[in-house]
């Protein structure tokens, strides 16, 4: 893959001089899902927390998908190492990034210690439809219990978060 490099020293304005080759293109809708509720398992099978749907104006544009997931991992009196797993799934259910949360072990003796954290997965999809694509979240836990955190006390700070956008190409 060739690399070009441009000389900005020498530009005006704020827009990349034409002949540089470089395409750059424009976020056309943004969407956003906010996950509201506290939700706990145990369960090592996936189920999904939420979701959110975009519809591609084109089927050359591409989708910037952004997930920011808020979680708590719990020993349960039943693990020294709680963890678990996050997946953002595209609209056929495909995992299309994931990510591990993993406590480093329990301080007390009863594994009852918890642990707040967040875990952030993006990804750039190119769906190539016009018609309506659904993202979602899924989780699971590995061992403990594994939490997701919603907005608290009615509030959308700190809260769990899948934003959409549909870049032009």
């Amino acid at each position: 893959m060739a690399l070009s490099t441009i000389d900005l020293s020498q530009q005006s304005g704020t827009s990349l001089p034409s002949s540089s080759g470089l395409s750059t293109g424009k976020i056309l809708q943004v969407v956003q899902s906010i996950h509201t509720t506290n939700d706990y398992t145990t369960s090592g099978t996936y189920a999904t927390l939420f979701s959110k749907a975009i519809t591609p104006s084109s089927t050359s544009n591409t989708i910037l998908v952004i997930a920011t997931v808020n979680f708590n991992l719990y020993g349960n009196g039943t693990s020294s190492f709680p963890n678990g797993t996050i997946e953002l799934v595209d609209n056929g259910d495909n995992m299309i990034a994931r990510s591990f949360a993993n406590a480093s072990g329990n301080v007390s003796t009863d594994q009852t210690d918890q642990w707040n954290s967040v875990l952030t997965l993006q990804q750039i999809d190119s769906p190539s439809t016009t018609s309506a694509h659904t993202y979602k979240i899924r989780y699971k836990a590995g061992s403990g219990r594994f939490g997701i955190l919603g907005a608290s006390g009615g509030s959308s700070d700190n809260a769990s978060t899948i934003t959409l956008m549909e870049i032009g190409a």
